[in-house]
């Protein structure tokens, strides 16, 4: 328990104030007018999936494939997983960059947007995603920190990007003196900075020869290590990117009821959204000693990491749907005072917010399923998450229990991650590989 939860405090704040560098952003967009706030609305699910599936999905496959080797004591295939990781982010990035470009106005459209939000959303993901590379490997470098336990230097690194944004961010927003401002394409340039910067620091570190991880030189790769990461991180960008399509389906139900209905839905799911990091801060931690220590043999300690894990994040995830259900003005002003966006955000947060805590509790399962390497108990339940959100959104898409569904799908996520544990499936197997 002390381990775990030493961990996963760490990295719990490392996972908040990442995430709050993307709401802070939104905060200063939101002073362009409703319009920016809409089209960064529409934008956003987006952008959280790809951090998502970075840092959680692949970023978790690269993590563990690291502790599994230094738990059994291989130096040398931890050394190519280094190089291994920074291939496979160029690659994702890259892909990710032609998928956004191509479709990403047609996807905005499809999902409600029109007028000056789908104009202003256009805006801000060309210039986001054209750099998708830069934030891809920013997090298979943060995964390759992580996965030797360096907890507080991922920490120091993004706490210090963070400072860096907070003038930075509206000065290129909005300009000052001299210096133009870029409106809502400005927040893309200083998020894209932000992962630039962390980049270039964790690179210096890993392959500076200053980490326990020792990249050989010349730069080696190695097919097996790469699927071992792909085959752990593709099974899991499935949990990430339902959680996001999960929203934008969602997103495109408020739609229909206009941008004001599609802004105040947008503002509270934003705290959905953060609830990825926040059961990440315990969940990443409880995936690497699950890692390690089935790699090391020891399957009885790593089940008690995965329970320990669980309970705590039920529980700070829920603390904080709570919160929001009683007092959801106090984050719903943060972004807007429209009326009728409020109304909506504050329909959303009363109705979902107390079945935070189950959201909570699945991730945080799925994160432990990664140490394992045995991933279907959870991607089935996220998938069964999405579709009972949007088959029953849209049965209650007139009778106004649209949110009622999403709440459903949560504790429906989370009852198969539980299955998985309670059974211990791929535990003993997976200390025998």
């Amino acid at each position: 328990m002390p381990l775990v939860l030493s961990l996963g405090a760490t990295n719990a704040v490392l996972q908040l104030v990442q995430a709050a560098v993307g709401i802070l952003e939104i905060v200063f967009l939101a002073r362009l007018g409703l319009g920016a706030l809409a089209g960064a609305s529409l934008v956003f699910p987006f952008l959280a999936l790809t951090v998502a599936v970075s840092q959680g999905a692949i970023g978790g496959g690269i993590a563990v494939a690291l502790a599994r080797a230094l738990g059994r004591g291989r130096l040398s295939d931890a050394g190519l997983i280094a190089w291994c990781a920074v291939l496979v982010a160029i690659g994702f990035g890259i892909l990710t960059t032609a998928v956004m470009l191509t479709f990403g106005a047609r996807i905005y459209a499809a999902m409600g947007g029109e007028g000056d939000g789908l104009a202003m959303a256009v805006r801000y993901s060309s210039v986001l995603f054209a750099g998708a590379s830069v934030i891809w490997v920013f997090n298979a470098l943060l995964a390759l920190v992580r996965g030797q336990g360096s907890i507080r230097l991922a920490t120091t690194v993004v706490c210090g990007g963070a400072v860096l944004m907070v003038p930075l961010s509206p000065l290129i927003i909005f300009g000052a003196g001299p210096i133009p401002g870029f409106g809502i394409a400005g927040g893309a340039i200083a998020l894209l900075v932000y992962y630039f910067s962390g980049a270039i620091v964790f690179a210096g570190v890993i392959f500076g020869g200053r980490s326990l991880v020792r990249p050989p030189w010349p730069p080696r790769l190695s097919l097996p290590l790469v699927a071992e990461i792909l085959r752990v991180g593709l099974m899991s960008a499935l949990v990430a990117a339902s959680t996001n399509l999960t929203i934008a389906i969602v997103t495109n139900f408020v739609g229909t009821a206009g941008v004001r209905a599609l802004a105040g839905y947008g503002a509270g799911a934003r705290l959905e959204i953060l609830l990825v990091p926040l059961s990440a801060g315990i969940g990443i931690p409880a995936g690497v000693i699950v890692g390690t220590n089935l790699g090391a043999g020891q399957v009885a300690r790593a089940r008690a990491a995965a329970w320990v894990a669980t309970a705590a994040g039920f529980v700070m995830a829920e603390a904080v749907g709570l919160a929001a259900a009683l007092l959801p003005g106090v984050w719903l002003g943060l972004f807007t005072v429209d009326p009728e966006a409020l109304a909506v955000g504050t329909k959303y947060l009363t109705t979902v917010g107390p079945f935070y805590g189950f959201f909570g509790a699945a991730f945080v399962l799925y994160c432990a399923a990664q140490g394992t390497g045995r991933m279907m108990l959870p991607v089935a339940g996220a998938l069964a998450r999405t579709a009972v959100a949007a088959t029953g959104g849209a049965l209650a898409l007139h009778t106004g229990g649209t949110f009622l569904a999403v709440g459903i799908g949560m504790v429906v996520f989370a009852a198969f991650g539980l299955t998985g544990l309670v059974l211990s499936i791929g535990y003993a197997a997976s200390a025998k590989r």
